[in-house]
């Protein structure tokens, strides 16, 4: 029987792929080259469900080619706007955060430029806005309280570079808790760190409500929608789960995670009016404990939590009703509110179990 490496994620990142050829090997001998722009449509109209569903959908879904000095990156993105406001993922634009290019394809073939308007790295959510375009066919944004275990969803991106790609799966489960590291480390460092020691609410990318689907997702789909049967977009597909054997990103194995709509929304809401995205805090830095926990392992002076009495080595298992196994699930609890929110925490010192209420603070 095969052994089973451990499990590492990964952002759905294009790797510097933007504008080659993907060679597929056959029987070991025979090659075949499939042009990344090309988008295969069918002659006549689509009558299936899901077909109808992928054709309304994709006018609203780009590809993003990012080029900067450090190498090329490139994902996909969702027009909020019919004047070319674009969301996307962090990730995917963030390498050309100080300096570089950033180039939108569209549905029909044509492209444009486009500038970073707002980004948030905590989220893995950015805004671009693409230049000179009109009339574009905005995405139509679902919620977050109409998705459920086991709702048929479609993946549209161009994993790979394919652009105009659509793969269709269910809700495997919500409300996970998905560190994917920092996502102003990508592509320098794809993978995520979900078994580190040191968690850190304000350095990582937590996404705290995510989405997990077994449609496919690869390289090159993150900023793309996750969208229902009716079309509308549900969530932002943002990284995949891999075995940590081989190198480099691997490819889907049915664990992809996407942001929620409404968190997707409101972030995005927020970078268009040119505020700064702001989360709440407990002001600690904490570490997985083994059996169950989040031990402390810093505490910022007057935050939150040292108004609340907490200490390095306290060992926080509960946010208010929220287990909390691991220091990552504490960040996803705590970004669940919001600043200013008063929780109640259930920590363990030297053996005995104690509570105290914390009011949270704000952190970018």
């Amino acid at each position: 029987m095969a052994g089973v490496g451990a499990l590492v994620l990964a952002v759905a990142l294009g790797s510097g792929l933007a504008g080659a050829e993907i060679a597929l090997h056959r029987d070991g001998s025979t090659t075949t080259t499939v042009a990344s722009g090309t988008v295969v449509k069918g002659g006549t109209s689509p009558t299936e469900t899901l077909a109808k569903v992928a054709a309304a959908v994709q006018p609203s879904v780009v590809s993003i080619k990012v080029t900067a000095s450090g190498g090329s990156d490139e994902g996909s993105g969702v027009v909020m706007t019919s004047n070319g406001a674009i969301l996307t993922n962090n990730h995917v634009i963030s390498a050309a955060a100080n300096g570089g290019s950033i180039t939108v394809t569209f549905s029909t073939g044509d492209t444009a430029k486009a500038t970073i308007v707002g980004r948030d790295a905590s989220t893995d959510l950015a805004v671009i806005k693409a230049s000179g375009v009109s009339n574009l066919k905005p995405a139509t944004f679902g919620n977050s309280d109409s998705v459920h275990v086991g709702d048929t969803v479609l993946a549209i991106g161009s994993p790979l570079g394919l652009e105009g790609s659509v793969s269709a799966g269910i809700i495997s489960a919500l409300h996970r808790p998905v560190d994917v590291g920092n996502s102003d480390q990508q592509p320098q460092s794809p993978f995520g760190d979900p078994f580190g020691q040191q968690q850190s609410q304000g350095s990582t990318t937590v996404l705290n409500d995510a989405i997990q689907t077994d449609a496919p997702i690869n390289p090159g789909n993150s900023g793309g929608p996750l969208v229902d049967a009716q079309g509308r977009v549900i969530g932002i597909n943002s990284a995949i789960a891999s075995l940590s054997s081989g190198v480099g990103q691997s490819g889907n194995i049915g664990v992809g995670f996407a942001i929620p709509v409404d968190e997707a929304q409101r972030v995005a809401q927020q970078l268009l009016k040119g505020q700064t995205v702001t989360h709440a805090v407990l002001g600690v830095s904490a570490s997985d404990v083994t059996g169950g926990g989040a031990r402390i392992e810093a505490v910022t002076a007057s935050s939150g939590a040292a108004k609340a009495g907490l200490q390095v080595g306290d060992v926080i298992t509960k946010v208010d009703s929220t287990t909390v196994s691991d220091a990552t699930e504490l960040t996803a609890a705590i970004r669940a509110h919001s600043a200013g929110d008063r929780v109640q925490l259930t920590y363990t010192r030297s053996g005995s179990s104690h509570t105290t209420t914390a009011t949270l603070g704000s952190g970018s």
